[in-house]
């Protein structure tokens, strides 16, 4: 070959390795693309479940072999007043008990008359029983057909028995009649002596408490204001119907007059002879004499 060849061939050959140097020419991937890893999972994760994998045989056979107690469990000692089996809140009873019909016991130094001197705590054992029967009437919703007669005394109880009787007869009211003085009479007795029979649709309460005809004053003004609580919280009644404030015994009109104020119920204290005079009051219905 000429010298002159020679020397174009070389820079034939030079043109080809430049044109090889030049960018994207190349065919070469970066090793890491085309690289498959060995395993999907990574390194740590795989050490993670070999670990938990490893603390749950570890427990399992901790737990397998914990050794059975060789002796009875040792009871912690209990200190206070042991629970009794008898449930001293009467409201809480699913019975009805018998009042105590026996005196309470006579404090040293008695600070009302001879024979109105106790003053314990109050109970009522019938009052849960009349007041949980009555759940059907909608005592629960604050505007209702109840309306309930309060008497302190048998000779209120006899000029309120026939309004509230003949209330009830016309059906225009849910009517209750509740005693809540001193007579020890029991309900069956006060309806016998008013001459009350079945047609009389009346729902009795007797909201006595224990001990009545032995409580003193402040005892029972205290009883007819919790009684009336209770009575507010499972009827409701829309007013409240007692005879003439001179008839009543001065603790119930006091408890009655007060404890209405607070719940916020209305109370018509009827004159005397209400029975003769204002018999027609009997034809109105709860949100009338409310």
């Amino acid at each position: 070959m000429s010298l002159l060849g020679r020397i174009f061939a070389d820079d034939e050959d030079f043109g080809k390795k430049d044109d090889d140097r030049k960018p994207g020419r190349t065919n070469i991937l970066p090793s890491w693309s085309t690289h498959k890893p060995a395993s999907s999972v990574p390194a740590y994760r795989r050490r993670t479940i070999l670990y938990a994998l490893i603390a749950c045989i570890v427990f399992y056979f901790f737990f397998k072999n914990i050794p059975e107690p060789t002796h009875p469990p040792i009871k912690r000692p209990q200190y206070g007043k042991p629970p009794s089996h008898t449930p001293q809140n009467p409201w809480q009873s699913t019975v009805n008990p018998e009042t105590p019909t026996q005196k309470p016991p006579r404090p040293e130094n008695p600070s009302e008359a001879e024979q109105h001197y106790y003053d314990g705590p109050i109970k009522f054992y019938k009052l849960a029983v009349s007041l949980r029967a009555i759940a059907w009437l909608r005592g629960h919703i604050e505007s209702n057909r109840n309306v309930l007669f309060a008497a302190s005394n048998l000779r209120s109880a006899s000029e309120l028995i026939p309004i509230a009787c003949q209330m009830a007869s016309w059906e225009r009211n849910d009517v209750h009649f509740a005693l809540m003085g001193r007579d020890d009479l029991d309900m069956g007795g006060v309806k016998t002596l008013n001459g009350v029979d079945e047609e009389c649709n009346v729902k009795w309460h007797d909201a006595r408490p224990d001990f009545s005809p032995w409580s003193s004053d402040f005892r029972m003004e205290a009883s007819v204001s919790a009684a009336l609580g209770h009575i507010q919280t499972f009827m409701r009644p829309q007013v409240l119907i007692t005879d003439d404030a001179g008839r009543e015994d001065g603790f119930f009109t006091k408890a009655i007059r007060a404890k209405a104020f607070e719940i916020g119920r209305s109370v018509i204290e009827l004159p005397t002879d209400a029975s003769e005079s204002l018999m027609w009051i009997s034809r109105l219905d709860s949100g009338s004499l409310a």
